[in-house]
C-alpha cells in the first residue's frame, strides 16, 4: 500500500477513482479505507477468508482495500459462481459475504498524517489472495497468489505498456477477474493511473464512455475487441485519447486487430498469461504477425517436448511453461504439484518460439480421456460437432457415474431450435464420428458462457 499511497499522496484532491455513479479524490478513498478497514476488523475479519462478491463499482476497489490491510485472506468472486463451490473447497472455515454497494462516506476536511496512513494500511506483502480460475482445465480452483506476485505483475505493465501518472484506465471487465484485477487496480496503484469503472458492461456504452472519459488504456477480451469491430455507430465518436487497447484472456485473430485499427485508430497490444501466472507475455505491435510477443521482465519460457519434457529448438512445437515471479502458490487443498523441478509451470497451450524470442501460440492441449481402452479426444469430437450442419455452437465435457465409468456429453445449440434440425444433427453427428466417441447430445437454447465470453467448463446443471 506504501507504494500506492507515494504514488498520490501528492495529489489529494485529485479525482483518482470512478465508477458511473461515483467520483472519489485520493484523499477521500483513503479515508473511506481507514473507515472500513475498522468496520471489518470489528466484525472478526482479519486474516479470515472474505468472499468479495460486489458488482464492479468504487465500493468493490474500498472493500478489498479495507480487506487486505486486515490480512484478510480475499476471494473476488462473480456473482454468477455458486458460494457452495468454494465452502466445498474450505469446509473448515467460515466465509463472509462484504457489504453492499452504496457504501462510500464523506468526510470533513482535516489535517494528514502520512506516516499514521501507512502505518494503517500496511499491507502483508507474504499474505494472499485467493482467486478463481476460469475452469479452463477442469472444475474451478482456487489459486493462492501474494501481494508480492501481484505487484511484480503490475509493475511488468506499468513497464511495458509505459504506464505514467498521466495514464487513465477505463476499465469494462469483470474486477473479480484476475486479469482485469491485475491490469486495472494493481496497474494503477503502482504506476498512479487514474481508474474509472464499468460498472455493467456494454459495447455502446463503452464507446460513448471512451468519449466522454477520455482514457488512454482499455483492457478488453476477445469477444469484446469482436463487439467493437462489429458495432454499427449511429453517430461519431472521439476515441482518440486510447493509446492501447489491450486484449487478454484468450486468442485474437489479426484480423480483428487490424479493424479496431482502420475503424477507431486503437492500436492493440495482446496480453497471455492465466489466473494461475498473471500476465507474462505482451505484443504491443501487429509484427511479427500472429505473434503474441515477448515474455515480460523476470518471465522465463520454455517449450517442452510434449512427451520427453525436454526444451525443443526455436520453431519446434511443444508445451508452454513458464516462470515468472508473478506466479502463484498453488492450488488450495492439492498436496500434488504441477511446477517441474526447475520451478516451471504448464499453461496447458501448445506453441513455439521464433529464433528472436516471439511467442507463437497454435492452441488448447488437447483433453484426452479413455474409455474401454479408446484413447477419446475430446477436442477432437468438439471440433466435428462444431463443423455440422446446423450446429451454431457446442461443448463437449465428461461425466461421471456411479460406477466411475466416463460418459461423454455434448451442449447443442442448434440454428433452427426445432425437433426436425435436432434429428438432422443427430444423424450426421452418427455419420462424422464413430460409435464409441458418439456423446450424449443435450440441446439448449444458448451455450453458458462466463463474463469474459468464455465457455463455461462447469455445467453441472445438464445431467
Amino acid at each position: 500500500m506504501e507504494i500506492f499511497i507515494n504514488n498520490f499522496k501528492e495529489r489529494m484532491e485529485e479525482i483518482v477513482l470512478k465508477d458511473e455513479y461515483n467520483s472519489l479524490s485520493f484523499i477521500t478513498l483513503i479515508r473511506n479505507i481507514i473507515y472500513y478497514k475498522h468496520y471489518y476488523k470489528n466484525l472478526g475479519l482479519t486474516g479470515k477468508n472474505v468472499i468479495l462478491s460486489l458488482e464492479n463499482s468504487v465500493e468493490w476497489i474500498v472493500s478489498f482495500l479495507s480487506l487486505a490491510s486486515i490480512n484478510a485472506k480475499i476471494i473476488p468472486m462473480s456473482s454468477s459462481l455458486n458460494i457452495q463451490h468454494i465452502e466445498e473447497v474450505l469446509p473448515d472455515i467460515k466465509v463472509v459475504p462484504t457489504l453492499s454497494k452504496g457504501i462510500i462516506r464523506s468526510f470533513s476536511n482535516s489535517s494528514i498524517d502520512w506516516n499514521l496512513i501507512n502505518k494503517n494500511l500496511k499491507i502483508d506483502k507474504d499474505n494472499v489472495i485467493i482467486h478463481i480460475t476460469s475452469g479452463s482445465t477442469g472444475e474451478p480452483k482456487l489459486c493462492e497468489r501474494t501481494y508480492k506476485s501481484l505487484i511484480n505483475e503490475g509493475f511488468n505493465y506499468k513497464s511495458y505498456l509505459y504506464i505514467t501518472e498521466k495514464d487513465h484506465i477505463l476499465n469494462p471487465l469483470p474486477l473479480s477477474h484476475s486479469f482485469a484485477f491485475g491490469f486495472s487496480l494493481i496497474a494503477s496503484m503502482v504506476s498512479g493511473a487514474k481508474l474509472t469503472i464499468m460498472n455493467s458492461y456494454n459495447t455502446r456504452k463503452l464507446v460513448s464512455m471512451i468519449d466522454s472519459e477520455k482514457p488512454t488504456l482499455v483492457p478488453c477480451v476477445p469477444f469484446i475487441a469482436e463487439n467493437l469491430v462489429n458495432l454499427f455507430l449511429k453517430e461519431t465518436k472521439n476515441v482518440s485519447s486510447v493509446r492501447t487497447l489491450l486484449i487478454g484472456a484468450g486468442k485474437v485473430k489479426y484480423e480483428t486487430r487490424v479493424s479496431l485499427l482502420s475503424k477507431y485508430g486503437f492500436h492493440t497490444s495482446l496480453n497471455y498469461g492465466s489466473t494461475e501466472t498473471g500476465g507474462i507475455v505482451t505484443n504491443t505491435n501487429m509484427t511479427p504477425k500472429n505473434s503474441i510477443g515477448k515474455p515480460m521482465n523476470n518471465v522465463k519460457i520454455k517449450i517442452l517436448n510434449e512427451d520427453t519434457l525436454e526444451e525443443v529448438e526455436p520453431r519446434v512445437r511443444g508445451e508452454i511453461w513458464v516462470k515468472s515471479p508473478s506466479i502463484f502458490n498453488g492450488y488450495i487443498n492439492e498436496k500434488s504439484t504441477m511446477f517441474n523441478q526447475d520451478g516451471y509451470f504448464p499453461m496447458g497451450d501448445l506453441g513455439y518460439k521464433d529464433k528472436d524470442g516471439n511467442l507463437f501460440l497454435i492452441k488448447r492441449k488437447d483433453k484426452t480421456i479413455k474409455i474401454s481402452g479408446q484413447n477419446i479426444n475430446l477436442t477432437y469430437i468438439e471440433h466435428k460437432l462444431s463443423n455440422i450442419e446446423g450446429v451454431l455452437d457446442c461443448k463437449v465435457f465428461v461425466k461421471t457415474s456411479p460406477s466411475n465409468e466416463f460418459i461423454i456429453k455434448a451442449l447443442i445449440q442448434s440454428v433452427k431450435n426445432n425437433e426436425k434440425s435436432k434429428m438432422s444433427i443427430k444423424k450426421l453427428v452418427k455419420r462424422e464420428l464413430p460409435a464409441y466417441m458418439i456423446p450424449h447430445l443435450l440441446f439448449v437454447d444458448k451455450i453458458p458462457k462466463n463474463e469474459l465470453g468464455k465457455k463455461a467448463v462447469n455445467v453441472g446443471g445438464y445431467e
